[in-house]
């Protein structure tokens, strides 16, 4: 940040006192929520070992006498061997949606350039067409099968790791990026989606490197910005989430400088934001453009029905969950235009006190519930491991655990929003990253979920759980030296 940023940032702190408070309570909130499934479980004992982790890791962790790089490369290393062996013991296979997706993939390497052309789902959800594209060049290229996209994933996990490392360092310090770093590499729900070919992982690294390329100083990298949140996007359509934290930042920068009648304070920022835009849309156009001109999807990488997601989110009768009924009603034969403009407009208007109750149902299966481990290991339910050990039972007593640990992890994030605002914290990155977190939060209320779709959150909040790790060390450590 030039420091002519970094002056009005500690001029204008209004907008981070308010979403740190927003922060704090958010974090809470998760972590009660988990706390109470826990206690709904009857494993409220997985608090125990998940404090002690979390105290053992912030009281005995030292910071290694070792340079950034070497601190990034080990980081990296470690994070992909870690994933890579648990990858590569767990013998997932494509189901479903995975399974779809390696075949089109297939077909479009192995010379049927308008496969896609062929399935419905990427007619009517043609965004995920890249994807598939994506897919089909490694194949092409290298011959890739599942066990190969299965190392794909590894490599992007461990970038995410090396980039919260990256991005936290920023404004938590050395310590805090390394702290960041690695309780999300060791964090179990980090691991459960490594072995299931989904978007997600190479999604939630190229959103992170956005991250860190937008908050760098270097003007002359601002349009990789934006290139890279774009590809996010393209993989997986979650690249909104940082375009609104974006918009929020600096319509309310604005509002403040002609409050305080110095509209020009605003210009380094409005720069940075046109170049990010800019390059988001020009990329995002040419590469709908190019698939649909090559063949490859005569839709392009549109959306048929854009308000699909809040059709599903806000039906009360489904949870906010995906269900064939909202389906048929919106991609069925019988289906048209109006009806489905009808539809939406009949779940907008769903009553306060339903849509209250509704939120709640979706926070608790959102934020509440254990990690998926639908994906990975539904070929494993019923079987032993070990010798004579019930899988289902091993399972179950890792997902209580993870809960316990995704307790600690939101206390550690809200702890970092209280830190924020008592040593008044005038980052750029941490208000950015705090306001992407609380716009995924948001959405979620309104859209279709799936406990999956927490990774991109846990992803994203890891640098402030680097922040929140700070501050707890520091009261820490200031306790201690009280009491001698």
């Amino acid at each position: 940040m030039s420091r002519r940023e970094n002056g009005h940032m500690e001029q204008d702190f209004f907008l981070k006192r308010f979403v740190c408070v927003c922060l704090a309570l958010m974090a809470f909130l998760m972590a009660l929520l988990s706390a109470f499934h826990l206690l709904q479980d009857g494993a409220l004992w997985a608090l125990l070992p998940a404090v002690i982790l979390f105290l053992a890791l912030l009281l005995l962790y030292r910071k290694p006498r070792l340079s950034a790089i070497r601190t990034g490369i080990l980081i990296f290393a470690a994070a992909f061997v870690l994933k890579a062996i648990f990858a590569l013991a767990v013998d997932t296979q494509p189901m479903y949606d995975f399974a779809r997706h390696l075949e089109a993939a297939q077909r479009i390497a192995g010379g049927e350039w308008d496969a896609l052309n062929d399935y419905l789902v990427y007619q009517i959800w043609s965004y995920q067409s890249f994807f598939v594209i994506w897919m089909a060049l490694l194949i092409k290229l290298f011959g890739a099968g599942v066990t190969f996209f299965k190392l794909t994933n590894c490599v992007f996990s461990a970038l995410s790791s090396l980039f919260i490392y990256l991005i936290a360092r920023k404004f938590a310090g050395e310590w805090g990026g390394r702290i960041g770093a690695i309780v999300y590499t060791l964090f179990p729900g980090s691991f459960l989606l490594i072995p299931v070919l989904t978007n997600q992982h190479m999604a939630e690294c190229l959103m992170l490197a956005a991250v860190l390329v937008f908050t760098s100083e270097n003007r002359r990298v601002w349009a990789f910005a934006g290139a890279l949140l774009c590809l996010s996007n393209l993989i997986r359509p979650a690249g909104l989430v940082m375009l609104a934290a974006v918009g929020v930042l600096f319509v309310q920068r604005l509002i403040y400088d002609l409050i305080k009648k110095r509209p020009k304070e605003s210009l380094p920022l409005l720069k940075k934001i046109v170049v990010l835009f800019a390059s988001y849309f020009v990329l995002a156009a040419v590469a709908s453009w190019a698939v649909q001109a090559s063949g490859l999807n005569d839709n392009g990488l549109g959306n048929v029905y854009p308000e699909w997601k809040f059709i599903v989110g806000l039906n009360p009768e489904s949870g906010g969950n995906w269900n064939q009924t909202d389906f048929d009603l919106v991609y069925g034969e019988e289906a048209t235009d109006e009806s489905v403009a009808a539809l939406y407009a009949e779940r907008l208007s769903i009553s306060p006190g339903a849509l209250i109750r509704l939120m709640g149902h979706k926070l608790m299966v959102m934020w509440g519930q254990y990690e998926t481990d639908y994906w990975t290991f539904q070929h494993l339910q019923g079987s032993t491991v070990f010798g004579s050990i019930s899988f289902d039972a091993l399972i179950q007593v890792v997902l209580r655990l993870t809960g316990g640990l995704y307790v600690c992890y939101n206390l550690l994030i809200a702890a970092g929003a209280v830190g924020a605002l008592r040593k008044r914290e005038k980052s750029l990155g941490m208000l950015l990253l705090t306001l992407m977190v609380l716009c995924y939060f948001s959405v979620q209320l309104l859209v279709e979920v799936q406990v999956r779709y927490r990774s991109l959150m846990t992803a994203v909040s890891a640098p402030l759980a680097g922040a929140g790790a700070v501050y707890v060390r520091e009261r820490l450590d200031a306790a201690l030296r009280r009491r001698r």
